[in-house]
């Protein structure tokens, strides 16, 4: 087939999905972090009566869902990461086509240039994680919902509906995409366009409402089950309190290139002097988020990622304005920003900020406690830990239970915060408690294993008083 112009954008934009989908399977580890073993084993326990360890009572349950699905056909773990690469790799289609739909097909294509190429983006598409299937779930959001307002088709209305509920199974944030869309139909549509949103709604509430079912049933309520996970997010890390963490986040993200596309956008608006209503929405829905995040207490930089394919798509605009003249001395700019970007790869992939190579050393000592555990622990005992536990967990396959609470109020809860016989497993460094003093001095624990290395675990064996 001969590839001419009105056809070529689709070959590019293929040609980067299978480039996506291919470097981000290549990079698949067995070393996991704390979120992506929780989601394996609560995948991997998925409909168990008795699992070792399963999160499913209050995390975001798609991710899970997909991967216990995807273990039926293969491997689990191989399963987790073409699940992983394949929401990365629409991920960049869909950026693609929601910055067609919303400026034009140049626009598209240097967005999804910029979102393959982003630092961040990269190198946390290839973890076990919901961060990047929710930004991607939420670009479809809003293409189908711009494409319903360029053609006022009720499919499109109902499909980003479906985007919408698919978006909050993934990550319970996502309620937020729904005073977002009340403002889309405010700013864009008629009165008599009022009636798309009840679909809208309904498209979203038909696909959640299953799991609000099932957690009604379990647990009583589904606002509850939001607030837990909110709660259990806030205690497990201690509070961030710096106003402005994510704007620097916002620059990690984005990185130089997309930065300065960014900043070619702002100098366009002022020569202009006016700006679009689909411009206002999409720093709306960027800076919405911004606030919300920032006045959590728990917070992470990915935690940003479904604000920031908005920024991408002006950040394409800007790039798609360059005058003729221009164009060669801004490709190389950014070029080279992005070579700049690379070469500051832990920086602007998130990875000091993270402290993800201790993280990884702790997980990877986890694999030969693990080891040992199998070997020598009696089957009637349970292991308990103060961190890691779901990393524990997934590598050991037994049942794990983290100890509770974490600061000084642990020793007026013992011994009924540990009410069987087991191992207890002490990772050194970290600051939570029970305290190696205290191991080493209650009788109730016997130190029987000692890991030495970049990161020092202590095995004990509990033995629960009569």
């Amino acid at each position: 087939m001969i590839i001419n112009k009105k056809n070529y954008s689709f070959y590019f934009v293929m040609a980067l999905f299978l480039i996506a989908f291919i470097v981000i399977l290549i990079q698949a580890r067995n070393i996991y972090l704390w979120d992506e073993a929780v989601f394996l084993s609560s995948a991997e326990n998925l409909g168990k009566s008795n699992p070792y360890y399963t999160e499913i009572d209050y995390r975001p349950p798609l991710i899970i869902l997909l991967i216990s699905f995807g273990s039926l056909f293969m491997n689990l773990e191989m399963a987790a990461h073409i699940i992983i690469a394949l929401f990365f790799a629409f991920g960049v289609v869909g950026i693609f086509l929601l910055t067609k739909e919303i400026y034009n097909e140049k626009a598209g294509i240097i967005a999804s240039l910029l979102f393959i190429s982003a630092p961040f983006i990269f190198h946390w598409a290839s973890k076990i994680m919901n961060d990047i299937p929710a930004i991607t779930l939420s670009i479809f959001l809003f293409y189908f919902l711009f494409k319903w307002k360029n053609e006022n088709r009720i499919l499109f209305i109902l499909l980003s509906g479906l985007f919408c509920g698919l978006s909050i199974l993934m990550r319970f944030t996502s309620f937020m995409f729904i005073p977002l869309v009340i403002l889309f139909f405010l700013i864009f549509t008629k009165k008599q366009d009022y009636k798309h949103f009840i679909l809208f709604l309904i498209s979203a509430f038909v696909v959640v409402l299953p799991y609000v079912l099932w957690v009604q049933l379990t647990q009583g309520s589904f606002i509850a089950l939001v607030l837990k996970a909110q709660k259990i997010a806030a205690e497990s890390i201690p509070a961030v309190s710096n106003p402005l963490y994510y704007f620097n986040a916002t620059f990690m993200i984005l990185a130089l290139a997309s930065l300065f596309g960014l900043l070619l956008f702002i100098l366009s608006k002022i020569e202009q002097k006016k700006i679009t209503k689909v411009e206002i929405f999409l720093l709306i829905w960027f800076f919405s988020f911004l606030v919300y995040f920032s006045l959590m207490a728990h917070k992470e930089v990915r935690y940003l990622l479904p604000a920031m394919a908005p920024v991408f798509v002006l950040s394409a605009i800007g790039y798609s304005k360059i005058k003729k003249q221009f164009i060669k001395i801004i490709v190389i700019i950014a070029i080279l920003l992005l070579f700049f970007s690379y070469l500051n790869f832990n920086y602007f992939s998130g990875k000091n900020d993270f402290k993800e190579e201790l993280m990884l050393q702790r997980s990877k000592a986890l694999i030969s406690v693990a080891e040992y555990i199998n070997k020598n622990m009696p089957q009637d005992y349970i292991i308990y830990s103060h961190s890691l536990y779901p990393i524990i967990a997934y590598y050991s396959k037994k049942p794990t239970k983290a100890t509770w609470p974490w600061d000084e109020t642990f020793y007026d809860q013992f011994p009924k915060n540990m009410l069987d016989s087991g191992y207890y497993i002490h990772i050194e460094g970290v600051d939570k408690e029970p305290s190696k003093e205290w191991l080493d001095q209650n009788s109730a624990f016997e130190k029987i294993r000692e890991f030495p290395g970049q990161v020092n675990i202590i095995v004990y064996e509990y033995i629960k008083e009569s």
